[in-house]
């Protein structure tokens, strides 16, 4: 083999050389580069994990101080409400005592009043329904309730009873049946009614209408009391319930309360301002060496991806300077050179003509 051929053959293993070495590097690099990015995708995440545990350590932590006041506050609060329906039933049995204190007059007259119908019927024997407000309505009307009472019962039987009848059940029999309802209709009620009045009203009408006089000044006396419990309910002076002790105790509480939510806020505010951060500084120092040692970690694979983009760059500039001039980017590739060194073995003369033959695949000829 010619010396230029051999020389040439070297030259092209050594550019090989270099290539396989920028690539080797190449492949380190970008291996070492996707560990790094790895490496920093842990770091972030573990960092991310111990601001998570700061974070919910504090909610935790403040939670805790919060439940600790309310659950005081809850309870004064629950004692407060008791005491509040305590007072409220002894306001209701002083003011019930007020009212029978202060109706005891009006009721005292309308008992008597009673007794006096009581004597009146006992004395006269009149039936005892005649001292309800149906048999007034129906046998005195004077009041516009009564009147509309007594129109409506006639409505009733007059009307309302007899064509029902007839339409529930005669209406196939034609109107004569309707009139014959009516007819009985009347004579029932009618003569239930005559009945009743002739003996009572005819009998004892003197009686009866002092009976109505008595149950009137009754009513009247009804309306008194329910005007003087009114009074008494809408009277906002409490005085004579004896209720001091526990508007008293309801005082102190409401202040225990407000000590309560006071000291709350003061206790937030020293967490916020302290404790949070102390919280931070405590779980940072826990994870202090297992965040320092990934840091490391990272800081090491960053130096060795940095020195073997360093090596990548140098054989890149070194198959610049070296064969670039010569070879050409066409020819910067291992297969292709190896074409080139297989030319020069089949008897190309020069660079020149092995290239040629290394683009055309043919041997000398």
């Amino acid at each position: 083999m010619p010396e230029d051929t051999k020389n040439s053959i070297q030259y092209l293993e050594a550019a090989r050389s270099a290539i396989n070495q920028r690539d080797q590097a190449a492949k380190e690099a970008d291996a070492q580069e996707a560990l790094v990015q790895k490496m920093e995708k842990s770091l972030e995440k573990e960092r991310a994990a111990v601001e998570e545990s700061i974070g919910l350590m504090i909610k935790k932590r403040r939670t805790e101080v919060e439940e600790h006041y309310d659950s005081q506050s809850e309870a004064v609060q629950n004692d407060a409400k008791k005491t509040r329906s305590r007072r409220e039933k002894a306001r209701n049995k002083g003011m019930k005592a007020r009212m029978n204190e202060e109706t005891a007059e009006v009721r005292q007259k309308n008992s008597m009043l009673k007794n006096e119908i009581h004597r009146l019927f006992q004395k006269n024997k009149i039936p005892r329904y005649c001292n309800t407000w149906v048999f007034f309505a129906l046998h005195y009307p004077r009041k516009p309730r009564e009147i509309l009472f007594f129109l409506a019962c006639l409505l009733v039987v007059l009307g309302v009873l007899p064509c029902g009848i007839y339409a529930l059940f005669l209406s196939q029999k034609g109107s004569a049946y309707l009139a014959l309802t009516y007819v009985i209709d009347i004579l029932i009620f009618g003569g239930i009614y005559l009945l009743v009045n002739n003996h009572t009203k005819a009998r004892h009408d003197a009686a009866l209408k002092e009976t109505r006089r008595l149950r009137e000044s009754i009513a009247t006396n009804e309306k008194q009391i329910e005007a003087i419990k009114r009074v008494i309910q809408k009277d906002t002076n409490e005085t004579m319930y004896g209720l001091e002790e526990f508007d008293e105790k309801l005082a102190k509480l409401e202040q225990d309360n407000a000590d309560i939510l006071n000291e709350k806020k003061q206790a937030l505010d020293v967490f916020d301002r302290e404790t949070c951060e102390s919280i931070r500084r405590e779980i940072l120092a826990n994870n202090e060496e297992h965040l320092a040692q990934l840091e490391k970690d990272l800081e090491e694979a960053e130096d060795r991806l940095e020195k073997l983009r360093e090596q990548e760059q140098f054989w890149g500039r070194k198959m610049g300077e070296k064969f670039g001039n010569e070879l050409g980017t066409e020819f910067m590739d291992v297969e292709k050179l190896d074409r080139l060194i297989q030319a020069f073995r089949d008897g190309a003369a020069n660079m020149m003509e092995a290239q040629e033959m290394a683009r055309n695949g043919s041997e000398k000829k």
